[in-house]
């Protein structure tokens, strides 16, 4: 599309991973909630095209940005987080229950650990330290932020009763250590893991990346982003060439100064060039494989051949 006078400096900002990049919005089209589109995949299509949707009577390839840039999905991402929670919960779970029998059998209360020695504690000290990073896991959601917050105090509530327990023991008051463990510490062990499985839930609902819809030379492509922020101006004077080893990757364009001191940055991208890794060849398939009954495509599935 050319440039109009009332868009030339006109950009859409997103964000890719807690950096921002802006497309010019000549080339975008309209935003879609991949929630709103079930998005289909296609067999033997490149890593990066996560599949094709059908929106206005069109069927558009839609590609991954964080693939396209040598990034981890968001996908990934948030599945990675969600393996370390449910490793929590089974470490946690084992933990308590071999202290309990411990506890019962007059055993040795060593395993009761300080939470602080909690391998855990430190991945979630480390993200709470962090705020732009929480603020990006969470989405910005405060019923999420919030959980968040409470998983901590959980986590060091079922180490405190662990080592209350140990000190009974060894004061040898075994019926109020065996008490407290089965009551008091059973309850806290659920409810550490209820505000775990509520988190993990949240996290698969939110973190659901936005598809962009682009237009280049009536040429249509969807590219999958984590979100996307606002329309900014951004004036000539703030946009200043890529350093050389940036500029080899070809899908950038020039880096923007984001504040008057330029110490925040932003990639511009070269939209035009989104549509020329694509691969020319590749054709959408009939829309009435799009139909909501028909069975979905696998992308490990063989493409239908024959007479």
């Amino acid at each position: 599309m050319p440039q109009s006078d009332t868009t030339l400096d006109q950009w859409l900002v997103f964000t890719l991973a807690e950096q921002k990049y802006a497309l010019h919005v000549d080339c975008v089209r309209e935003l879609i909630k991949t929630s709103d589109h079930k998005i289909r995949s296609i067999p033997q299509t490149p890593d990066d095209i996560v599949g094709a949707i059908c929106t206005r009577g069109s069927v558009i390839a839609v590609r991954d940005l964080r693939t396209m840039i040598n990034l981890p999905s968001l996908a990934k991402e948030t599945a990675d987080v969600t393996g370390i929670l449910e490793q929590h919960k089974i470490d946690h779970a084992d933990w308590f229950h071999k202290l309990s029998s411990t506890i019962h059998e007059g055993g040795d209360p060593s395993l009761a650990c300080g939470s602080q020695s909690c391998t855990f504690r430190k991945w979630y000290d480390a993200l709470m330290g962090d705020k732009t990073a929480l603020q990006t896991l969470t989405n910005s959601n405060f019923t999420l932020f919030r959980l968040f917050g409470q998983l901590g105090p959980a986590h060091d509530a079922i180490h405190s009763i662990a080592a209350k327990v140990a000190d009974l023991v060894r004061e040898k008051k075994f019926d109020m250590a065996r008490a407290l463990m089965d009551e008091t510490g059973a309850a806290q062990l659920q409810n550490l893991i209820g505000i775990t499985n509520q988190i993990e839930v949240l996290l698969d609902e939110l973190r659901k990346p936005l598809i962009i819809i682009m237009e280049w030379e009536k040429r249509q492509l969807g590219i999958q982003v984590d979100s996307v922020n606002s329309v900014v101006r951004i004036p000539d004077e703030k946009i200043s060439p890529l350093p050389e080893r940036v500029e080899q990757s070809g899908l950038f364009k020039a880096i923007a100064k984001t504040d008057n001191d330029g110490s925040g940055l932003m990639l511009l991208i070269d939209g035009a060039k989104l549509f020329e890794d694509a691969d020319p060849n590749w054709q959408p398939p009939d829309l009435s494989q799009f139909d909501d009954n028909a069975p979905e495509f696998s992308k490990n599935q063989m493409a239908a051949t024959g007479p």
